[in-house]
């Protein structure tokens, strides 16, 4: 069970990235891959080893990641709202409100 404990992994340039298990953390950090940037209060223990389990783990080499570009339309701009008008702010349903009561961004 410790070894399925989160792990954040963080890019070169310390921007996160994923949460890994500490199972692929230590392997990331085995392989030369990652360093340690923080670790846990919990270790494994083997016959000859003390591992412990890191919590954070920074990669060594930058990984370029890709930007999601998301579409704009009504039904995602409602639901960033919330449903609610920026000038009243009072809740309204789906259809009563039109795009001219969102806050531009």
């Amino acid at each position: 069970m410790i070894l399925q404990r989160p792990a954040l992994v963080l890019n070169a340039s310390y921007e996160p990235i994923n949460i890994v298990s500490a199972r692929r953390a230590i392997t990331l950090v085995m392989k030369g891959a990652a360093l340690v940037e923080e670790l846990s209060a919990y270790s494994i223990r083997t016959a000859r080893l003390n591992i412990p389990i890191p919590s954070v783990v920074r990669l060594l080499v930058y990984r370029r990641m890709p930007r999601l570009n998301r579409a704009v339309s009504r039904k995602s701009i409602m639901l960033r709202d919330r449903h609610t008008c920026q000038y009243c702010q009072r809740p309204f349903a789906g259809k009563a409100l039109t795009l001219d009561h969102v806050t531009p961004r």
